[in-house]
């Protein structure tokens, strides 16, 4: 088998970083929590890209992001975006791909470990992007509040967008397999 074609991973990660782009616009109409399709996006990254490719493209997200361009949800970018209840989730995004690139990186990409990778990746995301509720100029909300407030709602929900695109990112990582050799 011929090693990976760089061409090819800078191809599809600017075609993940369209997809991570066009998911944090589309919301789903749940009651009472707003969740957008990011999630399904950043999950496609990490399970689909390299660990180093992963990474990389969830930080040219953040930056662009950053530079103001209108990428996050709601068209917003911008620094300011990082500084609302919400901000926590963002850079909490590198550390989901990366999670899940990393349980991935020595497993056979079958959907129970797509599927359990996501997921604690996606746990851990949660947490970290509720912390940020705890800090004084954001919300000064206690830990047990913040993770009640910014864990709980969206746990099942995105494990429920998590379940479907597996299925999806099970049979593009066939079609990948087979284009690479």
């Amino acid at each position: 088998m011929k090693s990976p074609n760089r061409t090819f991973y800078l191809a599809f990660s600017a075609i993940l970083l369209a997809l991570l782009i066009i998911c944090a616009q589309i919301v789903l109409p749940l009651p009472m929590i707003p969740l957008t399709l990011q999630p399904l996006g950043v999950g496609m990254i990490g399970t689909l890209l390299p660990l180093p490719w992963a990474g990389a493209t969830i930080l040219a997200y953040l930056a662009l992001g950053a530079l103001g361009l209108p990428v996050f949800a709601g068209a917003h970018g911008g620094i300011a975006a990082f500084l609302t209840p919400s901000g926590g989730y963002l850079p909490s995004f590198f550390v989901y791909a990366v999670l899940a690139a990393l349980f991935l990186r020595n497993r056979q990409k079958t959907w129970i470990n797509i599927f359990v990778a996501n997921v604690c990746a996606a746990m851990i995301y949660l947490v970290l992007g509720s912390l940020w509720l705890c800090l004084p100029f954001i919300a000064g909300m206690s830990v047990k509040a913040a993770l009640i407030a910014g864990t709980l709602p969206f746990a099942l929900p995105v494990i429920g967008e998590i379940a479907v695109y597996t299925t999806i990112a099970t049979a593009l990582h066939k079609v990948m397999a087979r284009s690479l050799r």
